[in-house]
């Protein structure tokens, strides 16, 4: 009895089946792999973004209040954050009068008495128990005392994973500097700064590398070194102090 030819497959068409196979399942891992690399880049920009925002929200609102003081007679404003008497380029510390927040700011036993003052600071260090070794910006409340800080607590993290931070101010007198010095602080001479922030994904992204150059307001040039495969963003954003002299 003599088999139809189309009782099987030739291992010719066996082959070529097979290899078609291959093509559509190669093909279908490609768009799978390129769909997951795009889920995950927009995902770790989202919360990049999120992240920045509310944390530069937060800091813009109350640097518009740094040297907030009506009678213009308790010493409100700027406060040299180091040793050498300067305005560190990656700390800024700060005091307003807070004498309607129902609080003891300067631990005397009396609440909201006038001329209390609030001292709040920025500043560019990991976070309180964070192991990663990446940088955070953390915020701090505290008091003024004797004409002296004291800070209550510890700092809390406002925006996390953060490659670089900077403070680029702008004088009276239209100069910038990164580090204004005793005498502009004595004087108030402050009115704006501009806050670069560079922030980075907590996670790497599959099949990126970043070899972007960043360029805060001063003009600096900020590069992962070496190439990694982190996603980062860049932002910068400038903050009048309304309450320094306009």
């Amino acid at each position: 009895m003599r088999l139809s030819d189309t009782d099987g497959l030739t291992l010719v068409e066996l082959m070529i089946a097979l290899a078609i196979s291959g093509i559509i399942s190669a093909a279908m891992y490609s768009a799978y792999i390129s769909q997951q690399k795009l889920n995950q880049a927009q995902e770790h920009i989202v919360d990049i973004q999120q992240d920045l925002r509310a944390g530069l929200e937060i800091m813009t609102r109350e640097l518009r209040m740094a040297g907030y003081d009506p009678d213009k007679k308790w010493g409100a404003g700027f406060v040299p954050s180091s040793m050498n008497g300067k305005v560190d380029k990656t700390t800024v510390t700060f005091t307003l009068i807070a004498d309607d927040d129902h609080r003891d700011n300067d631990n005397d036993g009396k609440t909201d008495e006038a001329g209390e003052l609030k001292a709040v600071q920025y500043d560019f260090a990991p976070g309180y128990g964070d192991t990663d070794g990446i940088n955070d910006i953390r915020r701090r409340v505290g008091s003024v005392v004797n004409g002296q800080v004291v800070w209550s607590g510890d700092p809390i993290v406002l925006v996390e994973d953060v490659d670089n931070l900077e403070f680029y101010y702008t004088l009276v007198d239209g100069s910038e500097k990164l580090n204004p010095d005793e005498t502009d602080i004595a004087d108030n001479r402050i009115r704006s700064m501009q806050i670069s922030v560079l922030a980075r994904a907590s996670e790497q992204s599959l099949g990126y590398l970043n070899t972007q150059t960043y360029t805060s307001a001063s003009g600096v040039n900020w590069t992962p070194t070496p190439a990694d495969s982190f996603r980062r963003r860049m932002q910068v954003i400038t903050v009048y102090c309304r309450n320094m002299g306009w």
